[in-house]
């Protein structure tokens, strides 16, 4: 199954609800999930194409998730 896991369904909820959304502050919605673990799910449910990472070209570097095909204001 493409959503099984632990947190897989809350974090697409989380991406749902607050998109576009970084890796801390995901953490944070999620409550008790180590950084390995919350990494881990998100480079699955991107491979599976049901989360979309975008990298700034800045410095710090920005990372943002979300849900692929959402239309934006």
């Amino acid at each position: 199954s493409l959503i099984s896991g632990k947190h897989k369904m809350v974090i697409l909820y989380c991406l749902m609800e607050y998109q576009p959304v970084r890796f801390n502050e995901l953490k944070r919605y999620l409550g008790k999930i180590s950084d390995k673990t919350l990494s881990q799910n998100l480079k699955e449910l991107e491979g599976d194409e049901l989360v979309r990472r975008k990298v700034y070209p800045q410095i710090p570097p920005k990372v943002e998730h979300s849900l692929p095909n959402q239309n934006r204001q």
